[in-house]
């Protein structure tokens, strides 16, 4: 909590200040909302800590000893500190093969977004349920939000080359109507990868390594989704699967 009483929430700039612009500190604090929106509805006691407080983004830059004020985001606007406003476009993909084009992370944005929803919903579901649907659900949440938050870091650096995050497969047991009618809206929302994502990857990553990089993460992060959730509720209940789906197995 600041002194003033809002809450504050500080993110690392993904970006040295150098190379900092309006867009690479926008993703910073997508972030960083995301993070704070998936503690929110996680704890209920930090929720109602922060209920009703205004909420004050900070976008810093750590040396290891300390840490430099780059840029503030308050109600939508963003200042920027003195000698912090960008002036320096990052490097181009020519320069450095590892930086993600817009025509990327735009589409990859909006899946995480897509997501999100879902995963909340889905933990919001979690709390409800007696074990063991509540902790299996609550365990396959929990891994896809490790995995989408490991991605956005990955947007702006070269993070996409790293390996992949372990496994944690603990697929959903077969659910009643009851429970799939509560669920199953937010698991779709999880489980769709859009196939715009996928073309924007093979039209605009030039560079063969990274493609092929980013696209095993997002499969990684589709794959996991599907099977720890979509699979044996669409098994179960086809009628609430998605136009098209058809059970291989």
């Amino acid at each position: 909590m600041a002194p003033d009483g809002a809450v504050l929430v500080r993110v690392d700039t993904s970006w040295p200040s150098k190379s900092l612009t309006a867009e690479t500190a926008a993703t910073d604090f997508q972030f960083a909302q995301s993070t704070l929106g998936e503690l929110v509805f996680a704890s209920d006691p930090f929720a109602s800590a922060v209920r009703g407080r205004a909420v004050r983004f900070e976008l810093i830059e750590d040396y290891g000893t300390g840490s430099v004020l780059l840029c503030t985001l308050e109600e939508g606007s963003m200042t920027w500190s003195a000698g912090a406003a960008p002036g320096v476009e990052p490097p181009s993909l020519e320069k450095n093969p590892d930086v993600l084009p817009a025509e990327v992370i735009a589409p990859t944005l909006r899946w995480f977004n897509a997501m999100d929803e879902g995963l909340v919903g889905l933990a919001k579901a979690a709390r409800g349920f007696d074990p063991p649907i509540g902790p299996t659900l609550a365990l396959a949440v929990s891994d896809l939000a490790d995995r989408i938050a490991h991605f956005r870091r990955a947007l702006v650096s070269d993070t996409v080359r790293c390996d992949l995050l372990p496994a944690n497969a603990a697929p959903l047991m077969v659910v009643d109507r009851d429970t799939a009618q509560v669920i199953h809206l937010d698991v779709l929302r999880v489980a769709t990868l859009p196939a715009d994502l996928t073309s924007a990857a093979r039209e605009h990553l030039a560079n063969d390594s990274l493609r092929r990089a980013f696209l095993r993460q997002v499969g990684d992060i589709a794959g996991m989704a599907f099977v720890n959730l979509a699979r044996s509720l669409w098994k179960a209940h086809p009628d609430l699967a998605p136009l098209g789906w058809k059970d291989s197995g």
